[in-house]
């Protein structure tokens, strides 16, 4: 490990736990047993998910799979998390970039060839930064601002409430899922936190506040 720090996870995937080298050094890695009946395992895990779907508290039972060393059904729902960040992580994407090609249809230009385009091609905003999503009157100070590299005129009317209409529309869709990877992302460091035993400074030590 290096010593200033390393991210647990695929960034490109939302992996985002930092740990920092020369303080892990002195944490012991827990090993994970896979010892509990496949049975009761396997319910463990599915009436984990329910709660997980159904936005129910579930820390108090992790921590008594925890205590009762059942440590692979926790193994279990960390990895069925990860899942979930990676397919909402997707399924994120993939609006997105539906979004921008729409728009690049509409304004007849590339989003590539405009100015503050960053700010276009992050609308949705980083929920890892507390960032807020780009407003309609945003992104039309900033299409504005491009006038001359875009071939439609920004005050027709009919452009300018199909635009605004698919961008919140855009925005619908969106929004929930950022909320759900924010949610399950801190899940996910409060489940590992739990795993290690980690005391409140020793969290704060990890996540950099300190």
């Amino acid at each position: 490990m290096s010593q200033n720090s390393a991210v647990l996870g695929d960034t490109e995937k939302q992996g985002r736990l930092r740990f920092f080298g020369q303080y892990m050094e002195n944490i012991p890695i827990r090993k994970i047993s896979f010892n509990t009946n496949s049975d009761r395992r396997q319910q463990s895990l599915e009436k984990l998910i329910k709660s997980y779907q159904e936005k129910q508290e579930i820390l108090k039972e992790i921590e008594e799979h925890i205590r009762r060393e059942e440590t692979d059904i926790v193994h279990d729902i960390l990895a069925y998390l990860a899942e979930q960040m990676i397919e909402i992580n997707r399924e994120k994407q993939k609006e997105i970039k539906s979004f921008l090609r729409y728009l690049e249809r509409i304004i007849g230009s590339a989003i590539d060839n405009l100015t503050n385009k960053s700010k276009i091609q992050n609308y949705l905003g980083d929920y890892q930064k507390s960032e807020p999503h780009l407003s309609c009157d945003q992104l039309w100070e900033i299409l504005k601002k491009n006038k001359k590299k875009i071939t439609v005129n920004l005050l027709d009317r009919q452009i300018q409430e199909t635009l605004e209409k698919e961008y919140q529309t855009s925005l619908d869709k969106l929004l929930p899922l950022k909320q759900q990877l924010s949610a399950t992302d801190e899940l996910i460091d409060l489940i590992v936190y739990k795993l290690y035993g980690l005391s409140e400074e020793e969290i704060k030590i990890i996540e950099g506040r300190e």
